[in-house]
């Protein structure tokens, strides 16, 4: 699967000759941030609309490990890897302790 581009995206080399993770399956734009709103000044992004369900995919990922060891070696990748966010995982790289438990339902 190395060469392999599914949703327009290069899975890391871990995946080789394995079966595509669930995300591979799903609705990609819930593992990335929102773009920023059109005219906003925040150069940066906002949030994620999805974050509760992507991180619920995570967690019954076969790969979930791999994915989030691949996301914190490469501090520039953006996305929820291995039901962690770059915020997450800046975090953990500077041993601020990070709760990784699935967000609460937005109904409650």
């Amino acid at each position: 699967m190395a060469n392999d581009n599914l949703n327009g995206f290069d899975y890391p080399s871990f995946l080789d000759d394995a079966s595509p993770p669930v995300c591979s399956e799903t609705f990609p734009d819930a593992f990335f941030p929102d773009e920023p709103l059109e005219g906003s000044l925040l150069p940066k992004r906002t949030g994620y609309s999805y974050e509760r369900e992507a991180k619920q995919i995570c967690s019954g990922c076969e790969y979930r490990v791999e994915c989030m060891a691949y996301a914190m070696g490469k501090p520039e990748l953006i996305g929820i890897w291995g039901g962690t966010t770059e915020k997450d995982r800046s975090k953990i790289r500077r041993g601020i302790p990070v709760n990784l438990r699935i967000p609460p339902s937005r109904n409650r």
